[in-house]
């Protein structure tokens, strides 16, 4: 399927993905589709920082939960039929109370935010911003573990039409169909690849540059978490090993009590958390290096 014949209409596209796609693949698009519209939360962030700021970790934190249950999903599915063991089956339980509570979280933020802008100046980036968190939310949702074969599909369909991202997800799905992979594998490559199969619109290239910038200025509240984990979406290139559903988990894992508090808590327990396990990463490398060393020495 190429930018020519993808339907560009709901109803035809949310077929075209039923009918052509396996389940991951769905999901690795719909996902892939939601965080592309992360930069429009810049519109309002720009516009008045301190009323935008509430929703944006919200927004973030749908977007990680679902690309790390959608890389679950795409190695599940390209380890075949028999790949359905118990620990995946838990990874995959545990990935889908991540979903919930993220969406949770969001859709009260959401409201929040209506209630905080309703008849002000800001109400039109305010919309732009709250169409990329329900973006975010329809992508978990799909993601999650109450969710119907066909989700994905309907998710992607309604964020094509919003966003006009009929041609972002035609050329991820022309791109995935072209791989070489194998049905089955076709997911779990399309996650490894840049976010932007075409060349980036202005209004994502020019948001998400203004975004990170004012985040990653606010003092003591760590955004290059976020900021560094979206840079390695659009180039994941800069990674040594392509990204996997327990690494992308990693950063979900501190308490719901922590995300309620706000950036300043949440995002530096995250920051504490990765710096932990980056330490104790390179603690096993060295101790793999000491004994391969000693064995050599024997």
């Amino acid at each position: 399927m190429t930018n020519d014949n993808i339907p560009r209409d709901p109803a035809g596209l949310k077929h075209a993905v039923t009918a052509q796609t396996s389940p991951a693949l769905a999901l690795a698009l719909a996902v892939r589709q939601a965080l592309r519209t992360l930069p429009l939360v810049s519109l309002w962030l720009d516009w008045d920082e301190e009323e935008a700021l509430p929703v944006v970790l919200p927004t973030i934190r749908p977007l990680a939960a679902s690309y790390a249950m959608a890389l679950a999903q795409a190695a599940h599915e390209s380890g075949g039929e028999n790949a359905a063991l118990l620990p995946a089956e838990t990874e995959a339980g545990l990935l889908a109370a991540d979903v919930d509570a993220a969406i949770r979280h969001t859709t009260s933020a959401i409201s929040r935010a209506t209630s905080v802008v309703a008849n002000q100046r800001t109400q039109q980036a305010f919309m732009h911003a709250r169409n990329a968190a329900a973006a975010a939310v329809r992508a978990a949702y799909a993601a999650s573990a109450g969710s119907d074969p066909q989700a994905a599909a309907r998710a992607l369909a309604q964020m094509a039409q919003m966003f006009d991202g009929w041609d972002a997800i035609a050329a991820d799905l022309a791109a995935a169909k072209g791989s070489g992979e194998e049905p089955r594998a076709q997911a779990q490559w399309l996650l490894a690849q840049p976010l932007w199969m075409i060349e980036r619109p202005g209004w994502a290239e020019q948001g998400w540059e203004a975004m990170r910038e004012i985040l990653n200025a606010r003092e003591g509240e760590h955004w290059r978490v976020w900021t560094d984990w979206y840079e390695r979406l659009l180039d994941p290139g800069i990674l040594a090993e392509p990204p996997t559903s327990e690494a992308e988990r990693r950063r979900l894992q501190i308490p719901e009590a922590f995300w309620e508090q706000g950036p300043a808590v949440a995002n530096e327990a995250i920051a504490a958390l990765l710096a932990a396990q980056e330490r104790e990463a390179l603690a096993e490398a060295k101790r793999a290096w000491e004994d391969e060393g000693g064995r050599n020495d024997a």
